[in-house]
């Protein structure tokens, strides 16, 4: 008890050491509220992501259910034309549509096609539309060696094709001539501007369901525009890897 009574009181030390004990706390539970609070950001960053590609995926389903109709609901226009003005060739026009149309059901679940196969479809579709255009209707390719390195969504460039025959005026005078080519990865589909005044029933998905299927699939951008008479689509292809 003596011994201990000679120790002087310090009031400076204990405080001191307080201040020390609440700093190193403060610290501690700094960097632990820092590191919980990271980790809550990480998870919600994640989950973020996640619904954003759910939402994505979602999104491009329902483009790609689009099309099928969009493409049914034009053939059938078009047959319904031919009825009135030609039996016959409305009954050919039937036989090779349902031919067709079986490509277009085999793709339907698909994301991305090779580009060869998708225009042997586009060839097979426009020999479709001559049966109703005859020499009015002329497709041009210009396609490389390196034409089978190239994919793109399935559709695409016969949705394409059916805008330039939906939208231009097509007789025997002025005959549609529509042009296709590929360089340096960009598919370019370009036809001479003689637009409708009065076009046929539309359900408005083609340029537009395009643009957002790309965007959705490679975030890439397709461009169309009117320049020297012409109107030009183009396309950017993916690689194959």
């Amino acid at each position: 008890m003596y011994a201990l009574s000679i120790v002087p009181y310090q009031v400076d030390f204990h405080l001191s050491a307080l201040y020390m004990g609440l700093i190193i706390t403060a610290i501690i539970s700094s960097i632990y509220e820092t590191v919980f609070y990271f980790q809550l950001w990480k998870e919600t960053l994640l989950e973020s992501e996640r619904l954003k590609k759910t939402e994505a995926v979602l999104q491009f389903e329902s483009l790609k259910n689009q099309v099928n109709p969009h493409f049914l609901f034009n053939s059938l226009n078009t047959l319904s034309a031919l009825i009135r003005l030609d039996p016959d060739k409305a009954e050919l026009f039937v036989k090779e549509f349902s031919r067709i149309y079986r490509y277009v059901l085999e793709v339907k679940d698909k994301a991305f096609v090779p580009l060869e196969e998708e225009i042997d479809f586009v060839l097979s579709y426009v020999f479709l539309q001559k049966i109703r255009f005859d020499n009015q209707l002329i497709f041009n390719s210009k396609l490389p060696p390196e034409v089978g390195l190239y994919f793109i969504p399935p559709l695409i460039l016969q949705n394409l094709v059916e805008n330039c025959i939906k939208h231009t005026t097509i007789s025997e005078k002025y005959p549609l001539r529509i042009e296709l080519t590929v360089q340096d990865g960009i598919l370019t589909v370009r036809n001479a501007l003689r637009e409708k005044i009065h076009t046929t029933n539309s359900t408005r998905t083609g340029l537009s369901n395009i643009t957002q299927r790309l965007r959705l699939l490679n975030e890439q951008e397709p461009r169309f525009y009117k320049k020297d008479g012409y109107f030009y689509a183009e396309i950017p292809l993916t690689e194959a890897e």
